[in-house]
């Protein structure tokens, strides 16, 4: 898989249009099937990513990126847009897209590697846990965002139990 609009290989990392997939991608989402999931692009990859598939990142653009009026996610570098991540994690609206993800992911659990596996089984468990727990599994899931943005609103999720 080709990932040519990101920072790096650890996190949802890519839009749809920019991602290219060999045949053993093709042969894992086969093997996947049709689940229900929040954003195509963000399952792709964590699916990918999650069987061991590798990510290579080019760090030079091959498309322009246009936005579309209606995008429900897309790029966040302006204040509104940031302001609106805020909202979707504060209003729970973040908190159901991990649900719905978690729940895709449970389901293709046998597709993904042991460590992976054992990661997906902690974000289970974390998401119920007492504030001090769920701060432990945070670092022990080692999960993070792109930016540090991105990892602050991660760990204010945690923090109000909104992830």
């Amino acid at each position: 898989m080709t990932c040519p609009s990101t920072k790096s290989d650890s996190a949802h990392i890519a839009g749809g249009n920019t991602m290219v997939f060999n045949q053993a991608a093709k042969e894992l989402l086969e093997k996947a099937g049709m689940l229900q999931v929040v954003s195509h692009d963000w399952w792709l990859y964590q699916i990918t990513k999650g069987a061991g598939g590798v990510v290579f990142y080019d760090p030079k653009p091959s498309l322009l990126y246009r936005q579309h009026a209606n995008a429900i996610v897309g790029a966040n570098a302006s204040f509104r847009a940031k302001m609106d991540r805020i909202l979707y994690v504060l209003s729970g609206r973040f908190k159901e897209w991990n649900t719905i993800n978690y729940v895709a992911l449970s389901h293709v659990k046998h597709l993904l590697t042991k460590d992976n596996q054992d990661i997906l089984n902690t974000f289970g468990r974390f998401r119920g846990a007492k504030l001090k727990d769920r701060i432990r599994l945070l670092e022990v899931c080692g999960l993070y965002r792109q930016t540090w943005q991105g990892t602050l609103s991660l760990w204010l999720a945690t923090i109000i139990n909104k992830i």
